[in-house]
């Protein structure tokens, strides 16, 4: 049985993405094992089938977030002998930031651990983490794809329609108008 006392004895500085990697595995193992009887009952399998996929897609999420920290762990290049006048090395704090989610999401696997009944609380964990880890991936076009994402997940169909037409109305929009634009551009070079 794997408790809460293994994150709690570890402070930040001690925190490294192994530990925590085999702290999953542990916790997977143990969730396989507190529910090895309940995949006869049809009524529970359905639950920890969905938790199951949970726990896969928190775990895609980590290997992304892992990719992230080790991305933005303190190098030693030339430039960084440079002082940064107008663009702030903010690494150090990214990299704390991305630990925190990263904590987050064991939290996640540890309430589904606890009861596959805890589906939404994972997945509410796993939803905030997938945006600030978009917003990270996708610095330029990341508050453009956060909003599609929340429409994707929202369980309400008339806010997906909504949303849709309204999508619908500023692309058509854009591509109407760059094509207005495009002929009157030619028109006026033929007419040059």
């Amino acid at each position: 049985m794997v408790s809460n006392q293994n994150i709690t004895d570890v402070t930040d500085d001690d925190w490294n993405l192994s530990a925590s990697r085999t702290l999953i595995q542990a916790l997977i193992k143990d969730f396989y094992k507190n529910n090895l009887n309940s995949f006869t009952d049809p009524l529970k399998q359905e639950g920890l089938i969905a938790a199951g996929k949970e726990i896969s897609q928190i775990i895609i999420l980590f290997n992304r977030l892992q990719k992230l920290i080790n991305r933005n762990a303190p190098q030693n290049i030339w430039w960084d002998r440079i002082p940064r006048l107008f663009i702030p090395d903010n690494r150090d704090k990214t990299q704390r930031e991305l630990t925190e989610l990263s904590k987050a999401l064991i939290f996640a696997i540890e309430a589904l651990r606890e009861s596959s009944s805890n589906i939404n609380i994972a997945q509410a964990i796993r939803f905030d983490v997938e945006q600030i880890v978009c917003k990270y991936e996708h610095p330029l076009t990341g508050f453009i794809i956060n909003p599609f994402l929340s429409v994707h997940r929202s369980p309400s169909t008339t806010t997906k329609v909504i949303f849709g037409l309204i999508s619908a109305v500023f692309i058509y929009g854009g591509i109407t108008s760059s094509s207005i634009a495009g002929l009157w551009i030619f028109s006026e070079l033929a007419n040059y």
